[in-house]
C-alpha cells in the first residue's frame, strides 16, 4: 500500500520553487489546485502545457468550443455564439431558382431588380422610337423570416421593338414573398407616343422606381426629324443607346447594358426602318450576414 503524507503547504527548500523529478508525476486529478495569478505564461501555452491540444490550422466551425474567461471564471464557449456577424458571403441570381441560406446565416440584404422593357422600333417619314424604361428595384435587409430556401423569380428582359411597333414590357422579379422588382414598360414605336414608364420596388425598405426611356420623336421630313430615345438606366447602371442614321445607314437601337436597364428606340430614315433595342433581364442580388 502507497504510503500518505498530508500537508497544508509544500515549499521549496532552497526557494519558491518545488520541482517534481524526471519521470515522476504529481496526481492532483482529486484536488483543487489554486494557481497565483501570472502563474502560467503565454510561453507555456505555445508549448502545449495543456495537454492533448491541437493546432488550429482552419476556420473553426459553428460546434468549436473555445475557452474564454467570464470575470475570471474559465468557460466553454461555441464559436458560433462568438464568430464575427459582418458580411460573410454573396449569392447573386442571373436566372430563377432557388436560394439556399448556408449553415450559420441569420440575416440576409436583398437587392431585387425587375427586367428592362425595349425600346420601340422607327416609324415612317422620320420619327424614331422610345427608350424602354429599367425594371424597379427593391433593397430589403430580412432580419427575420429567412427561410432556409426561397423561391427566386428573374424578370426578363422586354423584346426590341420592330418597325413602328412598341418594345416588349420587361417581366417581374422576386425574392421569396419578401420583395420584388416589376418590370419597365417598352418603348413607344414612332412620334407622339410618351416613352417607356420604369418599374417599380416594392416590398423593400428602399423602393425604387426605374428610369423612364427617353421619349420618341419625330416629323414629317428629314428637315424636323430628332434623334431616338436612348433606355432608361437601372439601379445597376444605363440602358441602350438609341439608333441614328449617316450617310443613308440606318442603325438600331442597342439591347440595355446594365441588370434591369431599357433598350434603345429605333429609327426611320425616309421609310427604311430600324428596330430598338432588347431590354435587359432583371437580377436578384443576396449578401449573407
Amino acid at each position: 500500500m502507497a504510503s500518505k503524507i498530508k500537508v497544508d503547504q509544500i515549499e521549496g527548500a532552497g526557494g519558491t520553487t518545488v520541482t517534481v523529478p524526471s519521470g515522476q508525476t504529481l496526481d492532483v486529478s482529486s484536488a483543487t489546485v489554486t494557481l497565483p495569478n501570472g502563474a502560467v505564461s503565454a510561453a507555456k501555452l505555445n508549448a502545449d502545457v495543456i495537454s492533448g491540444q491541437t493546432e488550429l490550422t482552419s476556420s473553426p466551425a459553428d460546434t468549436d468550443e473555445l475557452l474564454v474567461s467570464d470575470a475570471g471564471v474559465l468557460k466553454r464557449i461555441d464559436y458560433s455564439l462568438i464568430k464575427g456577424g459582418g458580411l460573410q458571403s454573396v449569392q447573386v441570381f442571373t436566372s430563377s431558382g432557388t436560394y439556399t441560406r448556408p449553415s450559420g446565416i441569420t440575416k440576409a440584404k436583398v437587392i431585387v431588380t425587375g427586367g428592362g422593357g425595349g425600346g420601340g422600333g422607327g416609324n415612317n417619314n422620320y420619327n424614331h422610337g422610345g427608350g424602354g424604361g429599367a425594371g424597379g428595384t427593391a433593397i430589403k435587409f430580412i432580419t427575420s423570416g429567412l427561410g432556409s430556401t426561397e423561391t427566386v423569380t428573374i424578370g426578363g428582359a422586354g423584346s426590341a421593338g420592330g418597325g413602328g411597333q412598341t418594345g416588349g414590357a420587361g417581366q417581374t422579379s422576386s425574392f421569396g414573398s419578401h420583395c420584388t422588382g416589376t418590370g419597365g414598360s417598352g418603348g413607344p414605336g414612332g412620334q407622339g407616343n410618351p416613352s417607356g414608364a420604369g418599374g417599380q420596388g416594392t416590398g423593400g425598405d428602399i423602393n425604387i422606381v426605374g428610369g423612364r426611356g427617353a421619349a420618341a420623336g419625330g416629323g414629317a421630313n428629314s428637315n424636323d426629324e430628332t434623334s431616338g430615345g436612348n433606355g432608361g438606366a437601372s439601379f445597376w447602371g444605363g440602358g441602350g443607346s438609341a439608333a441614328n442614321h449617316s450617310g443613308g445607314q440606318n442603325t438600331s437601337g442597342t439591347a440595355g447594358e446594365a441588370f434591369g436597364s431599357g433598350g434603345g428606340g429605333g429609327d426611320d430614315n425616309n421609310g427604311s426602318q430600324t428596330s430598338g433595342g432588347a431590354g435587359m433581364s432583371g437580377v436578384v442580388f443576396v449578401e449573407e450576414y
